[in-house]
């Protein structure tokens, strides 16, 4: 079960043959508020253990508002830094047909690292969901190359076209495109990546001797240069990155923007144009 609201919420679903009344309404509260809470997160942890239920009733883990950290299964996948995630479950009677929704119970989850680190996260839009900072910066050089993993050539050819266009624009700097190992000072660009709770869209984004985007499926890379396009933005050189790891992923599946073409022409080129900004924010 997956969740995109902003507004976490309760409701109650209750299989009985007569209407709901007050008395009802203050038991099921009752049963909700005797959920244990969920037993605290040791670092290693690969799985979370389930709150203790009401006598005569279960509970049925639904799912989590951070699928890469807590997926629906249950299983930990640990992130960068110490994530405070939220957990639903579903109570069941086993004496009584009554089924109630349990949202909102929270549990930390401990991070790779204690701390976000030294370097700030960079600010970009949407949010980086994941952030650890190491010391410095990372310099772009006109000798910079991106460089493809052999494995992928095919697959990522076009972005890597997208994103040396793209870098051209925004530093002046036309890096070359290759295939094989980077080299201190290039862009490296694979699918190989092996965190698989990272799904379509997410990426890592590793910048330090080198810049490395690893991610799952095309999309997800593209989205690690959109990305480092926006830090360089930022910057009044367009040429320096803070080191540091990124883990992103998006926080909503659907994302997108709404031009209303029936009171107003546009034309193809300006729809092209927004096609290319809506991208430019991961839309």
């Amino acid at each position: 079960m997956k969740f995109y609201f902003t507004t976490i919420f309760l409701y109650f679903f209750v299989c009985v043959g007569s209407a709901q009344t007050v008395q009802d309404s203050a038991y099921f509260a009752s049963l909700i508020n005797q959920v244990g809470e969920i037993p605290s997160i040791k670092p290693g942890t690969k799985k979370i253990t389930m709150p203790v239920a009401p006598a005569g009733f279960k509970l049925q883990f639904s799912g989590s508002d951070n699928q890469q950290v807590i997926d629906n299964k249950g299983n930990i996948h640990t992130p960068l830094v110490s994530t405070l995630v939220k957990l639903y479950f579903r109570l069941s009677g086993t004496n009584i047909d009554t089924v109630l929704d349990v949202a909102n119970k929270s549990v930390l989850i401990p991070g790779k690292y204690k701390n976000e680190g030294t370097n700030k996260k960079p600010v970009v839009i949407p949010a980086l969901r994941e952030w650890y900072g190491y010391k410095g910066n990372f310099e772009l050089q006109k000798s910079l190359s991106i460089v493809i993993d052999p494995k992928d050539k095919n697959t990522l050819q076009k972005a890597a076209e997208i994103f040396q266009n793209d870098l051209l624009t925004f530093t002046g700097i036309k890096p070359a495109i290759k295939t094989g190992a980077p080299q201190p000072g290039d862009i490296f660009l694979t699918l190989q990546e092996k965190d698989k709770s990272l799904g379509d869209e997410g990426y890592y984004l590793t910048i330090d001797k080198h810049i490395s985007i690893n991610a799952l499926q095309y999309k997800g890379l593209f989205w690690g240069t959109r990305t480092v396009l926006q830090i360089l933005e930022q910057e009044a050189s367009h040429k320096l990155l803070p080191k540091g790891i990124i883990r992103d992923y998006p926080k909503y599946e659907v994302r997108g923007f709404m031009i209303d073409g029936a009171r107003k022409f546009f034309t193809i080129d300006f729809l092209r144009d927004y096609v290319k900004l809506m991208s430019y924010y991961k839309m």
